[in-house]
């Protein structure tokens, strides 16, 4: 495999949120340096923390003085440590910038005015920044979602078929508890907290599902039986032309590393979650238009024990009040959610619905799986003599270090 076709390989993993695929993917190299302008900014805005309401402006001018010579000293003191020049940019995001950027910030406050609240707030909110930043950069969270965006994009074009394939269950069992007094009548007492906790009850429920049947489908997309499999599964991916000739004997899959488990996982859950959420949303505005339809005036005071208090303006209609109330959206949300539950055991467990609703997610995931066979089958093999990269040719990527090789007792953690 050329260094080429390897660039363009990895480019092609970042951009479908699965890095962690990449060999050799350093936190510090990869994820932070790519964060690093964002979290220059953050840090230059928190040059601010120092002024006070309490102070006159002269003062509060002196304390902004006296952030940024905080500021450059902590910058200074950390380039001088780096072998760099004191008021040169960084050209590395690693140990001792993070610690700068926890630490200086909150000095500021805190030597100026003896602001302690304001120094631990700060500190507790450049860890939370790092922490997310560090994330959603490491696992490339944002083209992740673009990818999940785009699956369940494909999916909103066959939503009839969903509807069609989920509506009719659904209906069997929620339709009675939604034509029920005594549903309404919760809906009306339970505070909003309470529900969000009943709706958040769920959702865990299903996150928990979801995570035990992970390992198994992560396993099946990962195994292929021939080169010829692999061909087919990476058509129109950059390790195409890599991928080796049928003579060439398939070998056992390498181990999958803690983080790119963790990475394909995170991608097979939040896409399979988005389509429970879909179908959810389905459910819930189907109710609410129900409700609409269904529940007017008369009958909601007889349910629930009061007049209804409309949320918006009432529209009168064929001879009726037509309005929506917080108790018809509670009810509404409630069936929704556990409509959404119920696809989502049903999709997990029943192959004909897994394979109409997750199989172009699957279909997915199998093509990155058969991209990495390719990937790990090029770096085991050398480039073509003569090939830009071999000795005595310009290397195309010189910060990548060698890629080790799993022991048979399991892979080696970075």
């Amino acid at each position: 495999m050329t260094p080429q076709t390897r660039a363009a390989i990895e480019r092609w993993l970042v951009r479908r949120g699965a890095p962690h695929v990449i060999v050799d993917y350093s936190a510090t190299r990869d994820v932070l340096n790519r964060a690093a302008p964002l979290l220059t900014l953050i840090f230059l805005a928190e040059l601010t923390s120092g002024p006070s309401l309490r102070f006159s402006w002269w003062q509060n001018a002196l304390a902004f003085l006296g952030a940024v010579a905080i500021a450059l000293t902590g910058v200074a003191v950390v380039n001088r440590m780096r072998g760099r020049r004191s008021l040169q940019i960084p050209d590395r995001f690693g140990g001792l910038e993070i610690a700068a950027f926890l630490v200086v910030p909150p000095i500021i406050p805190l030597v100026i005015g003896g602001q302690v609240a304001q120094a631990v707030t700060l500190l507790a909110v450049n860890v939370a920044i790092l922490v997310l930043v560090y994330f959603v950069t490491s696992y490339a969270v944002l083209p992740m979602a673009l990818w999940s965006l785009r699956v369940i994009a494909a999916q909103m074009r066959n939503v009839a078929v969903v509807v069609g394939r989920t509506m009719p269950t659904l209906l069997l069992f929620s339709i009675f508890m939604f034509l029920n007094a005594e549903m309404w009548k919760v809906s009306a007492e339970i505070p909003t907290p309470f529900f969000l906790g009943v709706v958040a009850l769920f959702v865990a429920l299903g996150s928990g599902f979801l995570v035990l049947r992970l390992p198994h489908d992560i396993v099946a997309l990962a195994r292929f039986a021939s080169w010829a499999e692999v061909r087919a599964d990476c058509a129109g991916t950059p390790a195409l032309a890599a991928v080796p000739t049928d003579d060439v004997q398939l070998t056992e899959p390498a181990p999958l590393r803690r983080t790119e488990r963790f990475n394909v996982a995170l991608m097979l859950f939040v896409s399979q979650g988005l389509q429970a959420l879909l179908v959810s949303l389905i459910v819930t505005g189907f109710y609410v238009l129900l409700g609409l339809l269904t529940v007017g005036a008369p009958t909601f005071a007889q349910w629930v024990g009061r007049d209804a208090v409309p949320l918006g303006p009432t529209l009168a209609a064929f001879g009726g009040d037509i309005f929506v109330t917080r108790e018809l959206l509670v009810t509404a949300a409630f069936i929704g959610t556990v409509g959404g539950l119920q696809f989502l055991v049903t999709a997990l467990t029943d192959s004909t619905y897994r394979a109409e609703f997750f199989g172009v997610v699957e279909r997915e995931l199998r093509e990155i799986f058969a991209v990495r066979k390719v990937y790990l089958a090029g770096l085991a093999s050398p480039p073509p003599a003569g090939t830009p990269g071999m000795p005595g040719m310009p290397a195309a990527r010189t910060t990548r270090t060698a890629p080790r090789t799993p022991s048979p007792a399991g892979p080696s953690e970075r």
